[in-house]
């Protein structure tokens, strides 16, 4: 099969300026892999879109096998992805260059009996700055993860947790359930405890009722997802699930509208379809490529249900080298959803998670719809990788590091047809933050952001990240 792609400026031509005129291809001989202590080998060769015999324009060469490195380092099995062509063979033909294709690997560490001690806030900043840097405000307990699970990348994950909110979760997901390695799907089980809830929400802050003896809050979820694997780059998901929420009648009495109508209880079925087409470099931080997700959830399924909605929320994302170690990033997102009367357990917009304006971190800007604009500049100051020989579990001792100084602009708007005087400070209005940070990017998917910004009420701070903005 001929592999031939427009590449533009991207086509390397370093490669073709050694060989003899004439020599224009390489043949794939064969596909050779080394450092998969675990991991099957079928479910390297499921990322790949090159094979034996092959034939491949030179030029492409150094693009495509980037790209393969790319696609397997995203299954985020491998601590270190190399994908090189060995030197031609002597006796291929003269226009064609035989060559072997070898895949350089070195795995993670798949268990993981990791301790839970996390802020249960929405960031850092609002612990720090709102909640009295209380510590009682803090999840702890026990995570137990298996990746790779018997070596197909399937994943067993189990939560025990205590502290401010108890939790106990069950995952279990197979990526592939079929031959074609095309379908998969999960299973999930979670039940929540907190005697220490959010219940309204006065100029853009949460309200927090808490006992020291009575559970305010239960939330029980059970659900399936069957999965479907359209390319490499594109996927869907349906999932369904049974939600089961109780809370205390003194949370009822402060807020009638947490469930509506002075409901102590809340009960339904929900469904989504998400569909994903996903051509990031790196997944835990791209530079380069494109992203667009839409999903699909319906709320109510049955006509006795407690909680009737329909949603669609979107994002796309582009991100661009710039040459000189610079890149740029921007990123459309968004929300509709039907009913302008939820209940305030489900109303959310901005503010929680990753959706925010940078500027607002300390604030949620609840409604019924909302779109965000994010663009990112940024320039990478070092990037390098050191082995520590000393560790004596091999999936440690390489460590990736790369720092990057970037500036940042956010425009975001919030819909609420039933704002209140007391949070209407920031909804039904444009909300425009800017700023500069520094990105640290490191092993195991690891990102710490920290920022400086200044929103449209000349309001600034700075604000600590774990995750890559978008």
């Amino acid at each position: 099969m001929l592999l031939s792609l427009w590449a533009g400026s991207l086509c390397a031509q370093s490669a073709a300026d050694s060989l003899p005129i004439g020599q224009h291809f390489v043949v794939v001989r064969t596909i050779q892999i080394e450092g998969n202590t675990r991991t099957r080998h079928h479910i390297i060769t499921r990322e790949l879109n090159i094979h034996p015999g092959d034939t491949i324009d030179l030029a492409l060469l150094p693009m495509l096998l980037q790209q393969e490195r790319n696609k397997i380092f995203n299954t985020r099995l491998f601590v270190t992805v190399d994908v090189k062509a060995a030197p031609a063979l002597p006796d291929s033909l003269p226009q064609y260059l035989e060559r072997d294709v070898i895949i350089l690997l070195k795995e993670r560490w798949y268990f993981f009996p990791s301790v839970i001690f996390e802020l249960a806030d929405r960031n850092f900043n609002e612990w720090w700055e709102q909640r009295g840097r209380d510590l009682s405000r803090t999840n702890y307990g026990i995570r137990l993860s298996q990746r790779n699970f018997r070596g197909r990348n399937e994943r067993l994950k189990l939560k025990l947790q205590g502290g401010f909110t108890k939790k106990y979760e069950l995952l279990y997901e197979v990526p592939y359930l079929n031959r074609q390695q095309k379908a998969g799907g999960s299973v999930m089980f979670s039940y929540i405890t907190q005697k220490n809830v959010a219940f309204d929400v006065k100029d853009h802050t949460l309200e927090f009722l808490g006992s020291s003896d009575e559970t305010l809050l239960t939330r029980f979820t059970t659900g399936l997802t069957y999965g479907r694997r359209h390319g490499f780059f594109t996927n869907s998901a349906f999932s369904l699930q049974f939600v089961y929420n109780t809370i205390a009648d003194t949370l009822a009495e402060l807020n009638p509208n947490y469930f509506l109508n002075g409901r102590t209880h809340q009960r339904y079925f929900q469904a989504s379809y998400r569909f994903d087409w996903d051509r990031r470099d790196i997944k835990a931080y791209a530079l380069r490529g494109h992203q667009l997700w839409v999903t699909l959830g319906r709320a109510g399924l049955l006509p006795s249900d407690d909680f009737h909605r329909t949603s669609i929320t979107a994002l796309g994302a582009l991100y661009r080298p710039l040459g000189h170690q610079f890149y740029w990033s921007g990123s459309v997102s968004g929300q509709l959803t039907t009913r302008a009367r939820q209940p305030f357990a489900q109303f959310q917009a901005l503010g929680y998670g990753q959706e925010l304006v940078r500027g607002y971190n300390r604030y949620v800007i609840n409604g019924q719809h909302y779109g965000l604009l994010r663009n990112t500049l940024r320039k990478r100051l070092f990037s390098y990788q050191t082995d520590l020989n000393f560790i004596p579990l091999r999936q440690f001792r390489t460590i990736p590091v790369a720092l990057y100084i970037k500036g940042f602009s956010d425009l975001g708007y919030v819909y609420n047809p039933l704002a209140t005087e007391q949070n209407a400070r920031f909804t039904n209005q444009p909300l425009w933050g800017t700023g500069l940070g520094l990105d640290l990017v490191t092993f195991y998917d690891a990102v710490f952001r920290i920022e400086w910004a200044i929103n449209a009420q000349a309001e600034t701070g700075f604000f600590l990240n774990f995750r890559s903005e978008f």
